[in-house]
């Protein structure tokens, strides 16, 4: 992985701003195919319709029963998140905590996310200004129509596969995916904690990777 990929740029709008960056063939090749192999096989998707967003997820700490979860174990360790994490602390200039939640989420034809921010009990109201966690979006896919990634309704980022989009998460991060007019459009979200954060993480529904 090459960490000086990591660039932070700027998305504006009306004195918002979110800090994100967005990067190419981040992961190697090996790592991308190895996480394309373990998707195609997974059957047992949840439907998730939420009134502002419509997808499926595969909610790992609670689907992996009766599923090959060795296999992403493995991609989890050739991910070096530790080595990451301590790259986007000096990026932030933060701490996190010693451990990510991941969870795979796929959106079909009429699926979207509508314009949010994380981090409250309400993703639709504004949060505060401290950032719960830094949040990570690894693009599996790319051949679908619409699912465009957007800060602001109307700052877009490019769709390539094995590009990998980040953000730390604020009162300012409205974030969200344009309907998907065909195809699937399926992400692996990788969220790293801040250390201030007192949450407790053992009430999410997240597959946890401890350092």
């Amino acid at each position: 992985m090459d960490y000086d990929k990591i660039k932070i740029n700027s998305a504006k709008n009306n004195g918002d701003i979110v800090e994100y960056f967005c990067t190419e063939d981040f992961f190697s090749k090996k790592v991308y195919n190895k996480a394309v192999d373990y998707i195609s096989g997974i059957d047992n998707w949840e439907r998730a319709d939420e009134g502002f967003y419509k997808q499926y997820r595969f909610s790992l700490k609670r689907q992996l029963d009766g599923h090959n979860h060795r296999g992403f174990n493995y991609i989890v360790e050739d991910m070096k998140l530790k080595e990451l994490a301590q790259k986007l602390e000096e990026v932030y200039s933060c701490e996190l905590k010693n451990f990510t939640q991941i969870r795979v989420q796929k959106q079909v034809k009429g699926d979207f996310i509508g314009s949010h921010v994380d981090g409250g009990e309400d993703p639709t109201s504004l949060t505060t200004d401290t950032f719960p966690y830094i949040r990570l979006f690894w693009r599996i896919t790319d051949d679908y129509e619409g699912g465009e990634f957007h800060f602001f309704d109307n700052f877009v980022l490019p769709k390539n596969k094995n590009s990998l989009i980040g953000f730390r998460t604020n009162r300012n991060s409205h974030h969200g995916v344009t309907e998907i007019s065909s195809g699937e459009r399926i992400s692996i979200i990788i969220d790293f904690w801040s250390s201030t954060q007192t949450d407790d993480e053992g009430e999410f529904d997240y597959y946890f990777f401890r350092y």
